[in-house]
């Protein structure tokens, strides 16, 4: 089944929308909310190992098509997480521009977990060397750096 699909009518402002199928399953990097300066800067630090994947001489890295989705929870001991979620079975050559991009930050756990007590919600796509952000229909451009911005709306479905 295709995880993803782009619906044929465009949102309020125009911009393609995406129609998202949630897995039951993650590969998960998961972070510490409260020790972290900023969530904001974790995400795009999504987008800059999206960019790198799509900069990489290796077609075989170049092309794919996934969906990055982030998460949030209260671990069992009381720990407010936030969680970069990538499709389950990625490539270590995918997962390793992730952990680079991460260099500045503390990633307190990694593998592969299911979406079940996770509050999702999809952060962007790679598609075979584009990076697309996911915005809310009435988002304006403007929180990634320009290099990075490529907008679409979203409609998401669970499948869990």
């Amino acid at each position: 089944m295709k995880k993803v699909v782009t619906l044929q009518k465009p949102d309020i402002k125009g911009k393609l929308v995406d129609k998202i199928q949630i897995p039951k399953n993650s590969f998960m990097l998961v972070f510490d909310s409260d020790k972290e300066a900023s969530i904001e800067d974790i995400k795009i630090g999504c987008f800059k190992a999206l960019y790198k994947i799509s900069q990489s001489n290796k077609k075989r890295l170049r092309e794919r098509d996934f969906v990055v989705i982030t998460g949030t929870k209260t671990n069992r001991v009381g720990i407010r997480v936030f969680s970069i979620c990538l499709p389950e079975g990625i490539s270590s050559e995918v997962a390793n521009a992730f952990y680079n991009a991460f260099n500045r930050f503390h990633i307190i756990d990694a593998g592969t977990y299911p979406f079940r007590d996770l509050s999702s919600k999809p952060l962007g796509r790679y598609s075979h060397g584009k990076l697309i952000s996911y915005t809310s229909p009435t988002a304006d451009k403007g929180w990634l750096p320009q290099y990075l911005e490529t907008i679409k709306a979203l409609e998401c479905s669970t499948g869990i």
